[in-house]
């Protein structure tokens, strides 16, 4: 069996990171928002469609396009939050949740960099794709490897 175990660390980014972390959450919101009513509006259609995350991580493309502040969050980051959107509609189908709700501006406000070759970790930051180096506390070792990175905000902290 794995074990796996979550560590959660404080950082402390600049301005720019700060501000490149709010847009990215706020980047992810619009995602997970759009491929949801997407979904929603070809149910309703009179001959529907089945839409998986992969179609809707293609059309990613063109949604950068349509809405061009999506170039400036991660595009791992984006493609983890269509991921979690079908995430969610699978349980919902399994009867282990409700049905998917639209994502509001101030609640759980994350997003996740599930790609660990671009993950470094050293004792005092971390490295962050299109963030860079990020100041960190690490109050213990991290046991294992890592394989993803969640960054949530909790009020001003990190």
């Amino acid at each position: 069996m794995i074990e796996r175990w979550a560590y959660k660390f404080r950082i402390y980014p600049d301005v720019l990171q700060d501000w490149l972390f709010r847009n990215t959450i706020g980047c992810c919101r619009v995602v997970y928002n759009t491929c949801l009513s997407q979904r929603q509006l070809e149910w309703h259609r009179s001959e529907p469609r089945y839409i998986s995350s992969f179609d809707q991580i293609k059309e990613l493309k063109a949604l950068k396009a349509e809405f061009p502040f999506l170039k400036k969050a991660p595009h791992h980051a984006l493609v983890q939050a269509i991921v979690d959107l079908d995430k969610a509609y699978r349980n919902f189908f399994d009867g282990r949740a409700k049905y998917p709700k639209f994502r509001k501006k101030f609640e759980n406000e994350s997003f996740r960099y599930p790609d660990p070759a671009q993950l470094k970790i050293e004792k005092d930051r971390i490295f962050l794709p299109k963030a860079g180096w990020v100041e960190m506390v690490m109050h213990r070792e991290i046991v294992g490897t890592v394989s993803n990175v969640t960054v949530s905000r909790q009020g001003t902290y990190w």
